[in-house]
């Protein structure tokens, strides 16, 4: 299956929808090219030595379509989600050297960011978010979008969150603190992968790999 014709990148997660549609998020240097299902080509072309693409191809491998996220700062994507209906939620994160606008929002130079596309690939919503590393898990039999994610200032806590699908407000959270390392200094938590098990009354339970 092609994934996109780019100068320099990689594909850094995918899922698979209900119809057995692929979606893949990644970042491109330069110039990125898709052949849609006529045929034609469409070409990107990125502002900043790292960008940010979203892709969907079906199970023959033909392209559905294809988003990007263009900025002056270099974009880190994080994590890729398709829920039961075959929405797409993906995070990542800016570096210092510009913003970046996604679904209609500004986020600033900095900022993490959590945002939900709809199955035909049109922009849902957007959200700033001020932590960094944000891991997300969307169960497809339960309810709500978990986050885990580092605190910016204070790398040692690790914050979980759930936040409201059609909104992507916050819910609830919660703050780890660091753990204590063999030497008894504390040691940074990052979260590697998020995982929810929904349960049968619409509840979760996660499991977080450090």
């Amino acid at each position: 299956m092609p994934i996109g014709r780019h100068s320099s990148g990689e594909v850094y997660d995918i899922a698979v929808d209900s119809r057995g549609n692929s979606v893949t998020l990644g970042s491109f240097n330069g110039t990125i090219e898709f052949v849609n299902s006529e045929g034609n080509l469409e070409t990107f072309i990125g502002d900043s030595p790292e960008n940010l693409y979203v892709a969907k191809y079906s199970s023959q491998g033909d392209l559905v379509w294809a988003k990007v996220v263009n900025s002056a700062a270099i974009i880190f994507p994080e994590s890729l989600e398709i829920d039961a209906s075959d929405s797409v939620y993906i995070s990542g994160g800016l570096n210092s050297a510009g913003s970046a606008t996604i679904a209609g929002v500004d986020i600033a130079a900095n900022k993490s960011f959590i945002a939900k596309l709809n199955s035909s690939g049109g922009w849902n919503w957007a959200r700033s978010y001020d932590q960094v590393g944000v891991k997300l898990t969307v169960p497809k039999g339960g309810n709500g979008i978990y986050v885990a994610s580092q605190e910016r200032q204070s790398q040692d806590i690790l914050k979980l969150s759930r936040l409201s699908r059609s909104s992507g407000d916050e819910v609830w959270s919660l703050a780890v603190d660091s753990v204590t390392g063999t030497a008894g200094a504390s040691q940074f938590i990052s979260a590697n992968k998020i995982i929810a098990e929904p349960r049968g009354d619409g509840s979760s339970d996660l499991y977080i790999d450090f």
